[in-house]
């Protein structure tokens, strides 16, 4: 059959070199399936890398000038990337599909190779030969999700003496397999990202519409008679505000709108005012609040944001501690330029166990400040006790 009617029908290639060795072939096959191995295993930063390289080892396993990946959108024929030593073809541009070899690679949805263009009476006056004069060509069809994609192509000014063989059929289908697989996992994870930022916004607006009434909630119980009543009611509301506050700045953090500005930050000064606004409150419970503070500790952070982390635990500290309790606030230098900030109760009460298993669902954002600052929090919990840790660098 000769090749006219290959690009036809596409059901035989010409056979390999000749002039090899069954040796020299297997070697040479080897050698390519290793090429293609190393691609799929290696760590891409984007999809347009994985193109790249991808497109770079195709030219040098079947010895083209230009290799094209393409997306077909109907009749639209769209180069989505391109290597070509001519630099004639570039990125984006498109072609009616008609106007391309490729079309009867999407026609028949098989892998398609040319050994000489110019010897067909088919292809010698199609619009590619005539305009570009491409002799040899070799295409397989990238499929997405069961369905055509685009192609994966090469060409070249050259004749193919030796035809096209089938090891090289083969291993463009293979190649064409990965990137379409890559081109699923990208769209997946795209849809993925679009799904979890309206799924963000949408959190945000609830979160957002319900801090409304639970404030007006908080408000109307001044007026109800019966202290517990009223107690239960400020209670409640005060817990709504903290998981709506949570929820709101959660998702601001989610979408990347909570940006960080870091400067230098006395520590030290912070913890202190910090606590030390909170002790009119501790003293409505008779806590007593003690201090080992080292003095002058630098450190470069957000100072608002972590303001508000130790706002949060020095707040949780002052709610879970019993009558009568003490709280010990903490800053010391560590080894290797490092701080330590702790803060723990002191007291013989037990916290009852439900306390214990909700010291705050505000830590969440505590948590998330902290490892934006490349640190974490550290919790440790007995009987009536417990104390909340984290680490941060000092700037020497």
């Amino acid at each position: 059959m000769h090749l006219g009617q290959d690009f036809i029908a596409n059901e035989e290639y010409f056979s390999i070199d000749s002039s090899k060795t069954e040796l020299e072939r297997a070697i040479g096959l080897a050698n390519n399936l290793k090429k293609i191995h190393h691609l799929t295993v290696k760590n891409f930063q984007n999809i347009d890398q994985l193109f790249q390289n991808y497109i770079a080892t195709g030219l040098e396993i079947f010895g083209m000038e230009m290799g094209i990946i393409s997306r077909v959108d109907g009749d639209l024929y769209i180069v989505i990337d391109v290597l070509d030593k001519s630099n004639a073809i570039k990125k984006e541009m498109e072609f009616p599909l008609a106007d391309t070899y490729c079309a009867q690679v999407v026609k028949t949805n098989s892998v398609i190779g040319y050994a000489q263009v110019g010897n067909l009476d088919e292809l010698k006056n199609h619009p590619v030969y005539v305009n570009m004069k491409l002799e040899s060509y070799l295409s397989s069809p990238i499929h997405v999700g069961g369905e055509i994609y685009g192609t994966f192509n090469f060409t070249s000014h050259t004749p193919r003496k030796n035809g096209v063989s089938e090891p090289e059929r083969d291993l463009i289908a293979l190649m064409a397999g990965n990137i379409g697989i890559a081109i699923e996992h990208a769209k997946q994870q795209q849809e993925l990202r679009e799904t979890n930022e309206r799924l963000l916004k949408l959190t945000g607006f609830v979160a957002h519409d319900l801090r409304g009434p639970l404030s007006n909630i908080k408000g109307l119980s001044a007026f109800i008679n019966s202290t517990d009543i009223k107690e239960t009611v400020k209670i409640c509301a005060d817990r709504g505000l903290e998981i709506v506050q949570t929820i709101l700045v959660m998702t601001a953090m989610g979408t990347g709108k909570i940006k960080m500005e870091k400067s230098e930050t006395n520590l030290s000064t912070l913890i202190l005012e910090t606590a030390r606004s909170y002790e009119g409150i501790g003293a409505d419970k008779g806590l007593i609040f003690q201090y080992k503070v080292e003095e002058d500790i630098q450190v470069i952070v957000d100072e608002s944001r972590m303001r508000q982390v130790l706002t949060n635990l020095i707040s949780n500290t002052i709610k879970y501690t019993p009558q009568k309790g003490v709280i010990n606030i903490e800053l010391k230098r560590e080894n290797r330029g490092k701080v330590k900030f702790n803060i723990s109760n002191d007291t013989t009460q037990e916290i009852s166990e439900d306390k214990t298993h909700s010291i705050g669902f505000g830590l969440e954002i505590v948590r998330e400040i902290l490892e934006l600052h490349r640190s974490k929090l550290e919790m440790n919990q007995e009987k009536g006790r417990f104390s909340v840790a984290f680490v941060l660098k000092e700037e020497l």
